[in-house]
């Protein structure tokens, strides 16, 4: 006999103002980002005019990086037919690998105008990343999308808006993996080892073990059905994490090498 948890109905809504309605995954959203802005004000040499800069065009960058990741990624023959589709932005439909890169683009076009180093941005950028992402994994469940793969472990959910069979809440998960474990991680890095001394050596480590787990986690998620398999086992993310640790790795070995040489960048 299978057992499974039955999730009740948990309204996505946390409450409403006449027509303004605040979804819990605006929380997540606005908590993330207000905790990040308050770890760089403290941390960068910005003035506050320049921060507020950064952190108005980095959530454009992370807006609509992550809306043409999910277009040009996982859904462009809809979408070239149905173009005006794109900016509906509240139909949903959001990339995080898009995501990253439109924040990747802003951060190095506003190093180059503020002459400031472009990995100690990011290296403050990812101490506080997966903050974000440990909210927004949690928003998922009680939105109840993304869900997992069928599965018939006793902690299999039955999602209320899903077909009836027990599910892997991947949700908890990627929340756990890459978001509050990798949180955790890289805060340690930053306060109690001299990291921040070696420029891109944490953003490397973030890329690195985000990229593994999300390949490892993707095994037990259900892949989008416009897209389905490659090869019938590999999902769109598992490939599109393959660059994320290729590249970590590299940065990873030539902050290692400034650091053997002694000699920071």
């Amino acid at each position: 006999m299978t057992y499974a948890i039955v999730l009740p109905y948990l309204d996505p809504v946390a409450f409403s103002f006449g027509p303004i309605t605040v979804r819990w995954y605006a929380f997540a959203y606005v908590f993330g980002i207000t905790y990040s802005y308050l770890f760089i004000s403290k941390h960068a040499n910005l003035a506050h005019k320049e921060l507020d800069s950064l952190f108005y065009y980095a959530i454009l960058g992370i807006i609509f990086g992550g809306r043409l990741g999910y277009v040009i990624f996982y859904n462009l023959t809809y979408y070239i037919a149905n173009p005006l589709e794109i900016l509906m932005l509240w139909r949903g439909g959001m990339s995080f690998h898009g995501g990253l890169l439109g924040l990747i683009l802003v951060l190095f076009l506003f190093s180059c105008q503020h002459s400031y180093k472009f990995f100690h941005i990011t290296d403050l950028i990812t101490s506080t990343a997966s903050l974000g992402i440990f909210l927004g994994r949690l928003g998922n469940f009680v939105n109840a999308e993304l869900y997992g793969r069928p599965t018939t472990r006793s902690w299999g959910v039955i999602f209320p808006n899903g077909d009836g069979l027990p599910r892997h809440p991947v949700q908890l998960y990627e929340g756990f993996f890459e978001g509050f474990l990798l949180f955790l991680a890289t805060q340690l890095l930053f306060f109690k080892t001299p990291i921040l001394k070696y420029s891109g050596m944490l953003s490397g480590i973030w890329l690195t073990l985000y990229g593994s787990t999300r390949i490892v986690l993707e095994n037990f998620r259900e892949p989008d059905p416009q897209i389905g398999y490659f090869f019938h086992f590999i999902t769109m993310g598992q490939l599109l994490s393959v660059p994320m640790i290729g590249i970590g790795i590299v940065m990873i070995l030539i902050a290692t090498k400034a650091f053997r040489e002694g000699s920071p960048r």
